[in-house]
């Protein structure tokens, strides 16, 4: 098994899950995960290099693919996912050609026209509104067509909005906690946007269901269970034992069109996966470690 990305927010959930289940795990990157005798960390530029000639040397039957630009704040309209885009189609091309027989890619919800709503596979558009979302989707288009003539079976999974350990702190989540806790300001929020909210090693559990398969296709991996960003908050509020008015009161409403945003996760479920989790045991527990480390 090959990963890409292995050090970054879901990464490290992937690789955690993967070593605990048993496999043999290939590292791909420029810098190596924390120490362990499990992992074989291959030391590559995924910018730059072209080839890919340690697939043919290691051999690794599966690949899943996480690496891409993802500072907070900035990706959506980054140059460099143009770069990104290549580099993943160039690994998928070496990988396929060098004898790998299956593909996984985190995709994002990104891809679709969020002004649906409702992101289904099959039936919502892949029409993206940033540059990231459009590299995303050229990436998923010309990888399909690499796979698919070498007969290799190529998962797709549209990750929708995932928090937890590891994310950056300026995300939604961790950013609702540090007012709560007074470690930032309070700040305004659009309360009334209805999201699709997963935990991050829900996520990672998903991509590996993923890669135990072999059908080909887009898999959202999402909780298919629309919340609404005031309910967030209270949920937080609750466990910190706060009242949530300071932030809600600071709540507006937008209508935009993106007010509504979640994923149908039927095509995954079908497969026999389902995102079980509890959101308030989940919420606790990462505020519970984000205020050990605070």
């Amino acid at each position: 098994m090959a990963i890409t990305g292995a050090t970054g927010f879901i990464g490290r959930h992937v690789i955690s899950i993967l070593l605990n289940q048993g496999y043999q795990v290939f590292v791909i990157g420029r810098s190596a995960p924390a120490s362990d005798s499990r992992v074989t960390f291959i030391e590559v530029d995924l910018l730059k290099e072209k080839k890919h000639q340690w697939i043919s040397e290691y051999q690794p039957s599966h690949l899943l693919h996480l690496a891409w630009y993802a500072e907070h704040g900035k990706y959506w309209t980054s140059p460099l996912n143009l770069n990104w885009c290549d580099a993943t189609v160039q690994l998928i091309h070496a990988f396929v050609e060098q004898g790998g027989e299956r593909v996984v890619v985190a995709g994002s919800c990104a891809e679709y026209d969020w002004s649906f709503g409702y992101c289904h596979e099959e039936k919502t558009p892949s029409h993206p509104t940033t540059l990231y979302g459009v590299a995303k989707d050229c990436a998923r288009r010309l990888a399909e067509q690499i796979c698919a003539m070498k007969g290799v079976s190529l998962a797709w999974g549209r990750i929708f909005m995932p928090f937890g350990l590891g994310e950056s702190p300026q995300r939604l989540i961790p950013s609702i906690i540090q007012a709560f806790l007074g470690l930032r300001p309070p700040f305004a929020i659009e309360i009334y946007q209805w999201r699709d909210i997963l935990p991050v090693e829900v996520v990672a559990d998903g991509l590996i269901f993923l890669i135990n398969q072999q059908d080909s296709g887009i898999f959202n991996i999402c909780s298919g269970r629309p919340i609404q960003l005031s309910e967030v908050i209270q949920k937080i509020g609750k466990i910190l034992d706060q009242d949530p008015n300071f932030l809600l009161s600071r709540g507006h409403f937008s209508n935009k069109a993106n007010s509504f945003l979640v994923g149908s996760n039927g095509s995954i479920v079908e497969k026999g996966w389902y995102p079980e989790y509890c959101l308030e045991t989940s919420l606790e527990k990462y505020i519970n470690v984000l205020s050990y480390i605070n």
